[in-house]
């Protein structure tokens, strides 16, 4: 169009002039060099070979004006096309990073809550798993003294006039007893340590008192098995402490030996004073503690995996217990080589943790 208007720089140069622009807007930057190179030419050759063009001064001057001003304006126009472009693209990945983050954000703060909401439906559970065991605890306490009061009264006035089947019933009623009485203890105590409230009423005594008192709970477990009890205490083993629980302590490691040794098996309490500690030792000759598990045994609910009976609690509750009155319990133990939990404890003169 341009050449048939033979009209050098006339008003159809705007045409080739947009045309130039169009491409350099909508083509790559290679492309709209190239396309402006050839606008340039056409109008360039046009313009020569019109017969109303002289190469005259100043017609080359208002050429190659025309010319420059389309190579100026075309190739300024592609790059700053292409500018825009980089910077939108820029912009968009800037966009989308920020709704990654934004996703990611909200992604994290619904975490957060569907965690403090599973927190709180935890700690409501813990609260009212608390709040029925130490009422279920309490009331079988009140029966379960009556029965034992029940069952040692009978034994003392029916003794001589008891048969043999008699015996028997009244012996395994009074040890299911007992063993429910330690069971309940120990939910007890469990529910006291978790919520932070059990308290020690600490005075000064001597070991051997707990152990006696021990043995009137563990007794009917260990008769039931045939297992002997022997006990080595060469003199007294004095300390501070709280009576109640300390006896707990020695209770659940003998009813602990009672359920993992077989019947006829021996179990041993061993005892030693030293300036600064006293020192028990309750072994048994039973089939022993695999070193993997001998940490274990002291995490609530955990149970040996040759032996599913208990409660899971009773050496965690000692271990506690032992470790709130400055002492430690630690395990000694080998695979068919029978197992010793040694309780030190600070002497009456050293004094337990306050």
């Amino acid at each position: 169009l341009y050449a048939l208007g033979a009209e050098p720089g006339g008003p159809l140069f705007l045409l080739l002039f947009l045309a130039a622009d169009c491409a350099a807007v909508s083509l790559p930057l290679r492309a709209a060099v190239l396309y402006t190179g050839a606008a340039a030419a056409i109008a360039a050759i046009t313009d020569v070979v019109l017969l109303m063009w002289s190469p005259t001064g100043g017609d080359i001057r208002l050429l190659v004006v025309r010319l420059a001003m389309l190579g100026l304006v075309t190739v300024g126009m592609a790059i700053l096309t292409r500018r825009l472009a980089m910077e939108q693209e820029a912009a968009r990945s800037v966009r989308d990073v920020n709704e990654r983050l934004l996703i990611a954000g909200l992604r994290e703060q619904e975490a957060a809550q569907a965690g403090r909401l599973e927190a709180e439906r935890l700690e409501t559970l813990d609260r009212l798993r608390a709040d029925f065991i130490a009422t279920v605890s309490h009331d079988l306490r009140t029966p379960l003294t009556a029965a034992r009061a029940g069952l040692a009264m009978l034994d003392m006035r029916a003794a001589g006039q008891l048969g043999d089947d008699d015996r028997e019933l009244l012996d395994t009623s009074r040890r299911n007893v007992e063993y429910l009485n330690i069971l309940i203890g120990d939910l007890l105590t469990f529910n006291q340590l978790e919520a932070g409230v059990l308290r020690l009423e600490r005075e000064p005594l001597d070991l051997r008192a707990v152990i006696t008192a021990a043995l009137r709970v563990v007794h009917p477990l260990l008769r039931e098995k045939a297992q002997t009890l022997e006990i080595d205490l060469p003199g007294p083993l004095p300390c501070t402490g709280d009576m109640r629980r300390l006896e707990q302590v020695l209770i659940n490691l003998l009813a602990n030996a009672h359920r993992h040794t077989p019947a006829g098996s021996r179990i041993t309490i061993t005892g030693q004073a030293a300036a600064s500690e006293a020192r028990l030792t309750v072994s048994d000759d039973g089939p022993g503690i695999p070193l993997e598990e001998q940490e274990a045994i002291f995490r609530r609910f955990h149970r040996l995996s040759v032996a599913g009976e208990g409660s899971g609690l009773g050496l965690a509750i000692a271990r506690r217990i032992v470790e709130l009155h400055g002492g430690q319990l630690a395990v000694e133990s080998a695979p068919g080589a029978g197992t010793r939990f040694h309780i030190t404890l600070p002497t009456a003169a050293a004094g337990g943790t306050p």
